[in-house]
């Protein structure tokens, strides 16, 4: 079995049709010479004892005498005959009365002839008969038969059998190689179709046959396979081909979220680091200059929250629109996050270049934008950084020309500014601020200084506005012009005046009642911290904790904040005033209100910025917004509070004019906790005002 498995498909083929083929003609042959051999023995067989029954016939009556001559006659008719080789007749005493040939009776054979009728062996038949004679038995006779004519019948038909077998063979070889051909063929075809298929993947290969038979069907179905696999190869194509397109696609679109922004379409701080690398990789083999200019949008922040992010997103559009088109095509636009921008400009020549460009961009950014039907006003602060003059590699080029922005942000709005090497101080000095701001609080480094508030005319104590001071270990004195700013850039505001708001209702619970009840105390409160919802909350909070009055409260917001104010904050300043605290707005005429704006202001008290009041005494201008404000605020049912006022001329005039309280240097510096305690005992003493006439206005 295991030689078999090593034979090809067509040896096996042909051995396996050889033998079954062959096997049955064999056993055919066989049988026929098998019964051929069987029906001459029979043959024989018959003829012996028709012979047998003549001879004994014949014999009997020599027999019955004895008569060994008469029995000698009757053998004449076995003369002659080729089959008979012996024959012996006995008288009832088993004695030999004749023989034939002569002398052929023996011991041996007369040993075998006792009671045997027929026997055979491999070269003779022998048959004894008895002989009767009217029904009595007169002896036996003996006949032996040579049985080489039935070998040499058999030798023949052995020859004619191999002879026949062999042509058989041949025939039968001959019609299994035709046989094996025509099953061979379409299966070689279908062997190496496959293998053509499988080395070359030509899933098109098709065999072309006429075959109606199981060859045919079994071609057919491979032909059909291969379609099956020629149409699953075309799909799986297009599908590869479309999942190529798609990843492809997808590849592209996530390259360019990683290096664009996904609102204004310019590049991102990623894409621009990258192309400022290579820039000053090219600068330091070849020589040059470039420019990296950072923008800063003013008043952004106003319009996102008074009109919304959407409003907010169309106008950082539109102004990524309008830095592209004043620029050069091979700067660089892009845009780091929130209003954010930085243009890197490459092959410059001089410094002067770049500031004409800076100056294009604050013109074009000041022109306004119509967003949504809404004309928006804003400015932008530049900071420039060059190379290699402010930094050499891309990291220190961004963080000077970030420097330069913020300084020039300072200086007001719409402003440009190139970097400075003492701006690295200037940046290390507040980053040490915030650090220290952070800690004031639990350090205990804030205090409260308190600016006394006169009625104008009477000159009686009408309350004082709370201040406040930083005492800022190993500096000494901080203003909070030097670091409110930096307490709201880190978002420090909300505790600093919740402390505040604490600390003035815990002065007055401490305070005699008495002395205390009929004064105001004013609180200063920035735009973060009314955007706060927690804080108002808060604020409440700390009055009814320590059980102040909240007519004794009055809260200053500046008139910024309520241009910038949205809905909630209104909602929060009326909650306020419902709970019986006054509202101020501080440092009037230095915004942009319009009166149709300050009808609908939830506020109280104006109080009249100081820049006007130093000048009241010799600008005309200045005595008349004075003046003017004056006479606004009266005609509203508002109070007035006029601050920074430092001499006699100016109190006269306020006083002239009707405003209701006065604030300033003339009265008082601002006092400290203990000092307000002295300075409230005394505030029925009146001051002597000269009352004179001598402004027109």
């Amino acid at each position: 079995m295991d030689f078999l498995r090593t034979l090809s498909l067509k040896k096996r083929f042909i051995i396996g049709v050889t033998i079954t083929s062959i096997f049955p003609l064999f056993l055919v042959l066989g049988l026929i010479a098998y019964q051929n051999h069987k029906m001459y023995k029979k043959d024989l067989a018959e003829t012996a004892e028709i012979m047998s029954d003549m001879l004994a016939a014949n014999i009997a009556p020599a027999l019955l005498f004895g008569d060994a001559d008469a029995a000698m006659d009757a053998f004449v008719i076995l003369v002659g005959n080729p089959h008979v080789s012996a024959a012996i007749a006995y008288d009832n005493n088993n004695n030999v009365i004749a023989d034939y040939p002569a002398g052929s009776s023996s011991a041996s054979v007369l040993s075998r002839t006792v009671n045997r009728s027929r026997s055979s062996s491999q070269k003779f038949f022998e048959i004894t008969k008895p002989v009767m004679l009217y029904g009595n038995q007169v002896g036996t006779i003996w006949l032996q038969f040579k049985l080489d004519f039935l070998y040499e019948r058999l030798r023949q038909y052995t020859e004619v059998f191999m002879l026949s077998f062999l042509v058989s063979l041949l025939f039968a070889i001959f019609l299994i190689v035709l046989i094996q051909r025509f099953f061979e063929k379409p299966i070689m075809l279908l062997m190496e179709a496959a293998q053509q298929v499988t080395e070359e993947r030509n899933y098109r290969k098709r065999i072309r046959h006429n075959r109606k038979d199981e060859i045919g069907t079994l071609l057919n179905a491979f032909n059909n396979m291969m379609q099956v696999i020629e149409d699953r190869d075309k799909q799986l194509l297009e599908h590869s081909e479309n999942l190529e397109q798609i990843i492809q696609m997808r590849t592209e679109e996530i390259n360019h979220r990683a290096n664009y922004d996904a609102l204004t379409e310019l590049p991102n701080r990623y894409l621009l680091l990258d192309r400022l690398k290579h820039s000053i990789t090219s600068l330091k083999r070849h020589g040059g200059k470039l420019a990296l200019l950072y923008l800063d949008l003013d008043r952004f922040k106003i319009v996102n929250d008074n009109l919304g992010h959407m409003v907010g997103d169309k106008l950082l559009i539109a102004v990524a629109k309008r830095l592209v088109g004043v620029l050069r095509e091979e700067d660089t636009v892009s845009r780091l996050g929130g209003d954010e921008f930085v243009i890197l400009m490459e092959n410059i020549e001089k410094p002067e270049d770049v500031e004409n460009v800076a100056r294009l961009i604050i013109k074009s950014l000041k022109k306004p934008f119509d967003i949504m039907g809404h004309a928006l006003h804003i400015s932008t602060s530049v900071g420039i950084a060059l190379y290699p003059d402010d930094g050499e590699d891309e990291n220190t080029l961004m963080k000077h020309a970030d420097l330069s922005m913020y300084q020039a942000k300072k200086t007001g709005n719409g402003h440009y500014m190139f970097y400075r090497p003492d701006f690295d101080a200037e940046s290390r000095r507040r980053l040490g601020m915030e650090t220290d701001l952070r800690n004031a609080i639990c350090n205990d480094e804030f205090m409260l200084v308190f600016q006394p508030l006169h009625e104008t005319i009477s000159g009686d104590l009408a309350g004082f506005e709370a201040l406040l001071r930083w005492d800022r270990k190993g500096n000494g004195i901080v203003m909070p012009d030097q670091f409110l700013s930096i307490a709201e850039e880190i978002g420090f505001m909300k505790n600093l005046e919740e402390w505040v708001v604490e600390n003035v209702c815990k002065f007055l619970s401490e305070s005699d009642r008495e002395i205390t009840k009929d004064l105001c105390f004013s609180i200063n409160l920035t735009p973060a911290c009314l955007k706060d919802s927690g804080f108002v909350k808060s604020m409440i909070s700390i009055v009814t904790e320590y059980g102040i009055n909240p007519e004794q409260l009055e809260i200053e917001i500046t008139e910024e904040t309520f241009l910038e104010a949205t809905e909630a904050v209104y909602d929060r300043l009326n909650t306020l005033k419902e709970l019986g605290l006054s509202i101020a707005i501080d440092d009037f005429g230095t915004g942009y209100s319009s009166l149709s704006y300050l009808r609908n202001y939830p506020a109280n008290t104006l109080k009249i910025d100081g820049c006007f009041i130093k000048d009241i005494s010799t600008d005309r201008s200045s005595r008349g917004i004075v003046s003017s404000t004056i006479s606004l605020g009266r005609s509203l049912g508002m109070q007035l509070v006029a601050e920074g006022v430092e001499t006699d001329e100016q109190l006269e005039f306020l006083q002239i004019n009707h405003c209701h309280l006065v604030q300033g240097n003339y009265f008082s510096q601002p006092l400290t906790v203990d000092e307000v305690y002295d300075y409230i005992l005394s505030y029925n003493k009146k001051i002597g005002f000269k009352k004179k006439n001598n402004y027109s206005t």
